[in-house]
């Protein structure tokens, strides 16, 4: 849903909203990364995963 309103964004040339959903896709997924992250990493903590 997000990559279609960037799309359409730029298909009207509104580069500005564009870069700002941009931003903010990149933003989540980074947070959505760090937070698996986290979990495995306590996860591999509490029940002795492999390293």
């Amino acid at each position: 849903v997000a990559s279609v309103a960037i799309y359409e964004m730029v298909e009207v040339m509104d580069y500005t909203t564009a870069h700002i959903y941009s931003a903010i896709m990149v933003l989540i997924s980074f947070l959505v990364l760090f937070a698996v992250y986290l979990f495995n990493h306590r996860h591999n903590r509490k029940f002795g995963g492999a390293s």
